[in-house]
């Protein structure tokens, strides 16, 4: 289910990434582990958008700490 929410995150255009190395990075995965790297406020907010879509059709819920 997790590759469904990668791949729409990767194909979003208007979800900006980091540029390392000029590649542009917006997701970093380990095990069941993903974090998201947004290059600005416009980009997290349709992160969030999509990561509220993928959860009420999943079930699956974001897990955030500080």
């Amino acid at each position: 289910m997790a590759e469904v929410l990668t791949s729409k995150i990767i194909y979003d255009k208007t979800i900006q990434g980091i540029k390392l190395l000029k590649k542009e990075i917006k997701l970093s995965q380990f095990a069941d582990e993903t974090s998201l790297l947004c290059k600005n406020l416009t980009s997290i907010g349709s992160a969030v958008a999509t990561l509220a879509d993928f959860s009420a059709l999943s079930g699956l819920h974001l897990n955030i700490t500080a």
